[in-house]
């Protein structure tokens, strides 16, 4: 599946899905459309908003162009008299993120935040620095997940497991991410994990955002 570039504004019945940058991302990782495309770095005028739902797909918004004021756009719209909620689909990347992004994205209503993270268990530090953050700017711990590259050679099941286990301390999400193009609940194909590690990581990360959604375990 080849990565949409260039500028970008598709309105459907529900939501409208727009892009204000790319090619910023400095981090070359090798599961990366931005990387693998060599995509140049652009910045785009916000279009005419319409719709309340506002789905971002700029893959790396805060390493662009002033991503204050990209963010802040979004405060005074309105759409029949109603506040839009915006929300970036690729996530955060926590290595740009700073108090007054945070507060920025929280006053403007962004929803649905994610953290990307797709380096290994040594940047456990700056993502509790960074959710901390979040939280300090006003999002509860579970209404907040995490991006993990999943079935990849460079970052295994074990490592997977200590990066969970570091959400699970904070209370947030975690979102499984398989850089291949396997989507949905189809049974995923073995790349650089075992069949059994993709189910056991599955499984776990299910469980785990089932009881912060509900409290319980809806399946007893």
């Amino acid at each position: 599946m080849k990565y949409s570039t260039g500028e970008q504004n598709i309105i459907t019945d529900t939501f409208q899905m727009i892009r204000l940058s790319e090619g910023y991302c400095p981090h070359k990782c090798p599961w990366c459309y931005e990387h693998i495309y060599a995509i140049p770095k652009q910045d785009y005028v916000l279009p005419a908003i319409v719709k309340r739902d506002i789905r971002l797909t700029d893959m790396n918004i805060l390493a662009s162009k002033n991503p204050l004021d990209k963010i802040n756009q979004f405060k005074n719209i309105r759409v029949n008299k109603k506040v839009v909620y915006p929300w970036l689909i690729c996530g955060i990347d926590y290595r740009f993120l700073t108090q007054e992004i945070a507060d920025a994205l929280k006053l403007n209503r962004f929803i649905m935040i994610h953290i990307a993270w797709d380096k290994n268990i040594d940047h456990a530090e700056k993502i509790i620095k960074s959710i901390n953050m979040l939280i300090q700017a006003g999002y509860k711990a579970k209404t907040i997940s995490v991006f993990m590259i999943c079935n990849h050679p460079s970052i295994s099941f074990d490592e997977c497991m200590q990066k969970f286990y570091v959400c699970h301390s904070l209370g947030v999400k975690v979102n499984d991410c398989y850089y291949d193009n396997q989507f949905g609940r189809k049974q995923k194909i073995p790349i650089g994990w075992t069949g059994n590690e993709i189910k056991a990581f599955r499984k776990l990360i299910r469980k785990h955002n089932q009881i912060l959604n509900f409290g319980i375990d809806p399946e007893l």
